[in-house]
């Protein structure tokens, strides 16, 4: 799945500095990001870039409001995925 980190979090983002990145126990990884509500897709170049519209992106935003951290995740991937584990590993 193609994911691009556009933005990383900043250095006193809560979510970066809490247990609840991946990789911690106790917590399912994924928890420090949420959909871009305002703005939750973008059409791209293959890298994220703002030169072409050939991808469709979904925004993800970090969860810390005082945090600018942001990764694309290319839509086509993300919606393969969920059929993957809907139908083929059924």
């Amino acid at each position: 799945m193609k994911i691009v980190r556009k933005k990383p979090h900043h250095k006193a983002c809560f979510m970066a500095n809490s247990d609840r990145m991946p990789g911690d126990t106790g917590h399912r990884p994924g928890d420090p990001w949420c959909l871009d509500y305002k703005n939750p897709w973008q059409f791209g170049d293959i890298s994220g870039g703002n030169r072409g519209h050939t991808v469709s992106w979904l925004r993800l935003r970090c969860l810390d409001p005082k945090c600018e951290a942001l990764i694309l995740i290319a839509e086509f991937d993300l919606w393969e995925k969920v059929n993957e584990e809907l139908y083929v590993n059924a």
